[in-house]
């Protein structure tokens, strides 16, 4: 898949090793990167400067702060947020999930995993990669990128919420399609594309859990 060019990405990892692995793997991709160990400086670039990220990549165990006040920060001002996590870890993936991050990658992150999620994160966010640079206000250090985020609708996945979801998996089983998820799960107000998105970040978290050393295909969700 051909990723929008110019995503402005604040990768944030207390291990400087992992840090330079994950901005090379997203300097291939073309995306500009800006990186720390700090996550009180990555809070900081968050909260003053807001227009200057399109995404977040987080590591959940971070030591001056918990990773997931980044996701929620990151919730607040409508962006995207990948947790990271050494190693797999169900308890992660179940609380990020729930807490509204787009996915979930147990380190060592691989380049196929990260595109993969990179992948869902597009599809999500009904990024238009065909907007003019004009319509993003401009970062302080790289220029907008040549597409635009649109905000839709997000359904606020409460452990609660989730639980009944990955009941209404189990039960439907192969019939578990996000149409007869929906039906199953009889929530007001929650769509089929929000059972849809979660259904595919579900999908591909649990692989991970389930097969950490191994490269995992993007599964692709009918949205039925």
């Amino acid at each position: 898949m051909e990723f929008p060019v110019g995503m402005r990405v604040l990768a944030v990892d207390e291990n400087p090793i992992c840090l330079r692995k994950l901005e090379s793997m997203l300097l291939l991709c073309k995306y500009h990167v800006t990186k720390t160990t700090d996550s009180k400086e990555a809070l900081e670039m968050l909260r003053e400067k807001n227009n200057m990220f399109d995404l977040v990549i987080a590591d959940a165990d971070l030591p001056d702060t918990d990773g997931f006040r980044l996701l929620e920060i990151g919730i607040e001002m409508g962006l995207p947020v990948i947790m990271l996590s050494q190693p797999s870890s169900k308890e992660i993936l179940m609380k990020a999930t729930t807490r509204g991050a787009v996915g979930y990658l147990a380190k060592p992150v691989g380049l196929s995993e990260l595109q993969n999620i990179l992948q869902h994160v597009v599809k999500k966010k009904n990024i238009n990669k065909d907007a003019t640079a004009q319509q993003l206000p401009p970062c302080e250090s790289h220029p907008a990128p040549s597409y635009v985020r649109k905000r839709s609708r997000r359904a606020l996945w409460t452990m609660e919420l989730h639980e009944k979801f990955v009941n209404a998996v189990e039960q439907l089983g192969h019939r578990g399609v996000p149409k007869n998820i929906q039906a199953l799960m009889n929530v007001e107000g929650l769509t089929r594309e929000n059972v849809a998105s979660h259904l595919q970040i579900y999908r591909l978290c649990m692989r991970k859990v389930e097969h950490p050393q191994n490269p995992i295909n993007s599964p692709e969700v009918n949205n039925a």
